[in-house]
């Protein structure tokens, strides 16, 4: 058998010192046993019975030398045969050999030095920083953080730390750096920690305030698409009202049937289309395509509503009517199970008077985001859901209009680098195109941290093949705690194992447990860093790091004064479109549309209709009444002619009106014998009800003459 001695230099050192300390050992042990037995070592006077003391020296005297390597050796033997394993390594062969410690497969901790050797140094005190991005290694002076465009997932459940040991240095640290940020704030805590200082560094601050919309600025979601569908770019403009659409009817755990979906969010995209057509601007809005879902239904004369003869009017190749139609022109109880929940939803954004008003307009640019510093705070609520539509809208628009920027610039990257940090990402609606969405940042200088309670959480949104994406394409994760049992055994895997003995065999168990994650202190934190080993730091945080930056007091929102509602007049609009179209065929300049000319130029022309008078909503009743006659006497006249389908010799013609000289000619033919009429061929071509082949011109003329 070979023995294969692995071992590093210190390890050679702490052997060599154990080999000294067992010789002394042996020695003593070997004087005092022959003293004991009545057999010092010469010339001492010490009696029989006595132990000797602590001097090993006579040990390796002739008299006890013998002794003494006897001894030694067999307690060598002893502990090697009880440690050698975890020195040595059985190889083929016979002999002694030595080398470094093989570990692979097996893991251990990254050691501060060579963790700080991947990250840059920031010295806290210092008012300009060179260097920002989340903090990993802080001793209370300096902080190492990682300065690439890596993103970060951040797990902490409620309590852990994770605002005050991540978020506030973080922030901090990319104000002092210049960089912008983009953070949702449930609490409201990270803006008036920081506003102050940022507001001093000359950041433009921006607040959307979804607990108290009154106080903070005002974004309206379609005015990014509306503007860029009035420059051409009708593709994203029509990417991004999807967004919105999804997001805001999404419903968690809800119908998840895709007709009803898509079909919602097509009909969302068809109205607000037809705002971007003819609309104002300030009428562009959400509070708009509201009235319109309830106006639009409203009866626009007795066959037909207001909302369908606004989509009727349009091109049906047309964006807007391609969107809406599968809504507007579908089965009454087809389209009322769709408007139901579409309304529903579209209500809890426009019923709110203070949300209203602050979505009906936007009151910033957003595409100075990746030009100047900026820091914009989403005040979220984290007690409920209801709006984190609005944020996720938000960010997405925000990381479109990024990217926009990114592509106009000569490097190809954002004159500023802008940072997502979004606390309770995993109960915000998901972000459409996620995976893209991190894959693509990194280039353009977009850095995202998501926070997150747990895993379990981010596949409830994401679903498991996204949430694995995400996670994959984050350099860092920082584990602070959790409760959640799957999450905890996947950073226990993901630490590795260590190389330990069970049996007198080499296994291998875990390098932290299940248990010891559990149980880990307060501010303590695991690092799992792609390329390096796992490393296991203590973060200090905010409130006991000395900034070396002026106190500033709590800052508070400011409130907003309240603007008007501006929203598109659907019902006028209609009205002032048939108006100009029967104003238009009272002139002449259009066609009739049951196929005629209004003005005949072969009958008396009548004086027009003053267009101040002009009643379309009476016109269109007129025209619906004089329809619905016109049907009953169809219906009346097919009835009869079933009543009299006889045999030809016993048909009876009922002509309608009938004239004098006609009563006449019948009258005749009945005396007349029938060889005197031979030439006459009854029931050849019978007489329809002249209300059936009325022309058009002498509709109209009857219709208006009344």
């Amino acid at each position: 058998m070979k023995l294969k001695f692995k071992a590093k230099p210190q390890d050679w050192l702490i052997f060599f010192l154990f080999a000294i300390i067992l010789l002394y050992i042996v020695a003593i042990a070997v004087l005092n046993i022959a003293t004991l037995a009545g057999n010092p070592p010469a010339g001492s006077n010490k009696p029989m019975g006595t132990f000797w003391g602590l001097n090993p020296f006579p040990a390796f005297t002739f008299k006890y030398l013998a002794a003494t390597i006897i001894f030694y050796i067999g307690v060598v033997i002893v502990i090697f045969t009880g440690v050698k394993s975890y020195f040595f390594e059985t190889e083929k062969g016979f002999g002694l050999s030595s080398g470094e410690k093989d570990d692979k497969g097996y893991s251990r901790w990254c050691t501060d030095k060579e963790m700080k050797e991947k990250l840059s140094k920031i010295v806290i005190k210092d008012e300009v920083y060179n260097a920002s991005g989340i903090p990993l290694i802080n001793d209370g002076k300096n902080i190492w953080v990682d300065n690439g465009d890596s993103h970060n997932i951040v797990i902490g459940s409620t309590g852990a730390g994770k605002t005050q040991d991540i978020v506030h240095p973080m922030v901090k640290i990319l104000a002092k750096n210049g960089e912008s940020m983009i953070i949702t704030d449930p609490k409201a805590e990270i803006y008036k920690e920081h506003a102050g200082l940022l507001k001093a560094l000359g950041y433009n601050i921006i607040v959307l305030n979804f607990r108290d919309p009154q106080r903070g600025n005002c974004w309206n979601p379609l005015a990014l698409p509306y503007r860029l569908y009035k420059e051409g770019n009708t593709d994203k403009a029509m990417e991004l009202l999807d967004d919105v659409a999804s997001n805001i009817l999404y419903e968690e755990g809800g119908n998840k049937d895709a007709f009803w979906e898509k079909t919602s969010a097509d009909y969302f995209a068809g109205l607000a289309l037809g705002l971007f057509e003819d609309a104002k601007e300030e009428e562009v809005n959400i509070n708009s395509i509201s009235v319109m879902t309830t106006i639009g239904e409203e009866k626009f004369g007795a066959r037909s509503s207001y909302i369908k003869e606004y989509f009727n009017s349009k091109d049906p190749a047309s964006a807007a009517y391609t969107c809406a139609s599968g809504t507007v022109m579908a089965a009454e109880e087809t389209k009322a199970s769709i408007l139901s929940t579409f309304k529903q939803k579209i209500r809890l954004f426009a019923s709110r008077e203070n949300l209203s008003e602050m979505l009906a307009t936007s009151d910033f640019d957003m595409t100075k985001i990746g030009k100047e510093k900026t820091a914009v705070f989403m005040i979220i609520q984290d007690e409920k859901k209801t709006y984190h539509a609005l944020a996720t809208i938000f960010v997405k628009q925000c990381y479109e209009t990024l990217i926009g920027t990114a592509q106009e610039s000569p490097t190809g990257a954002l004159p500023i680098r802008t940072n997502f940090i979004l606390d309770e990402f995993q109960n915000m609606p998901p972000l459409k195109d996620i995976t893209t969405m991190v894959a693509a940042a990194r280039s353009r200088h977009i850095r995202l941290t998501m926070i997150i309670q747990n895993f379990a959480g981010l596949e409830a949104t994401y679903g498991k093949e996204v949430a694995q994406t995400i996670r994959s394409n984050c350099n860092n994760l920082v584990y602070l705690l959790t409760t959640e049992l799957a999450a905890l055994e996947e950073i226990s895997k993901l630490c590795g194992e260590k190389k330990s003995k069970k049996d007198d065999k080499t296994a291998s168990t875990p390098l932290i447990t299940v248990s010891e994650l559990q149980l880990m202190k307060e501010n303590e934190a695991i690092v799992i860093k792609t390329r390096t080993r796992p490393f296991k730091t203590k973060l200090k945080p905010n409130w006991k790091i000395d900034w070396g930056t002026a106190k500033y007091p709590a800052d508070e929102f400011v409130t907003r004064t309240k603007k008007p509602i501006h929203t598109f007049d659907l019902k006028s609009f209609v009205q002032e479109q048939q108006k100009n179209k029967f104003m238009g065929m009272l002139d002449g300049s259009s066609s009739n549309p049951f196929g005629g000319m209004i003005n005949n130029p072969f009958m008396e022309q009548k004086p027009s209709v003053p267009k101040e008078s002009f009643n379309v909503d009476e016109l269109v009743k007129k025209i619906d009444q004089k329809i619905a006659e016109l049907e009953e006497e169809e219906k009346l006249e097919k009835e009869q002619k079933s009543k009299n389908a006889l045999s030809p010799e016993k048909q009876i013609i009922e002509i309608e009106p009938i004239s004098n000289k006609e009563k006449e000619f019948n009258e005749e033919k009945q005396t007349s014998k029938p060889e005197d009429n031979k030439d006459i061929k009854l029931n050849e071509e019978p007489f329809v009800n002249y209300t059936k082949g009325i022309s058009d011109d002498q509709f109209f003329d009857d219709f208006f003459d009344e």
